[in-house]
């Protein structure tokens, strides 16, 4: 028993990073791979977004525009309960977008996101996952700038 609680553990750690990964690449693809098709996503005032489709849409239009962005997950806490989870890690999203009108290229937060997880016939998935923010520094004019860049170009 404990060799499974070790590998679920890993497999979930990797839909973190799989996560991290689907957003500095811009992979919706990948990101929809980590979500149940019943998934809620809460990110703060931008509100809930359901199901993979949604999630991706509403994550597309507020980093899509940035040139580069580099989210790190850290210390993720994860319990177990036969085929469902609650876990927790930390996460430190930086954004980049030169616009010298702005004044500052870059725009980072520091926060916790907040899952639940069940397993799937394809793996674990999330299907909840609330993200706190705790701080952020730097130019939030980008943000701005990023998700008027991105509605330009996808509109």
């Amino acid at each position: 028993m404990e060799l499974e609680r070790i590998v679920d553990k890993l497999e979930i750690t990797d839909v973190l990073y799989r996560y991290a990964t689907a957003l500095d690449t811009r992979d919706w693809a990948l990101l929809a791979q980590v979500f149940a098709a019943e998934a809620v996503y809460t990110i703060g005032a931008h509100g809930d977004s359901t199901g993979p489709r949604a999630i991706g849409a509403k994550i597309a239009s507020l980093i899509g525009g940035y040139e580069s962005t580099q989210h790190m997950i850290t210390n993720p806490v994860i319990e177990i309960h036969g085929d469902t989870a609650h876990v927790s890690c930390y996460l430190h999203g930086q954004h980049y977008l030169p616009d010298q009108r702005t004044g500052g290229n870059t725009y980072e937060m520091g926060g916790t996101y907040r899952d639940e997880f069940v397993r799937t016939a394809e793996g674990w998935r999330i299907t909840r996952r609330v993200l706190d923010v705790a701080w952020r520094e730097g130019n939030a004019a980008i943000s701005a700038e990023a998700q008027t860049r991105y509605a330009e170009s996808s509109g």
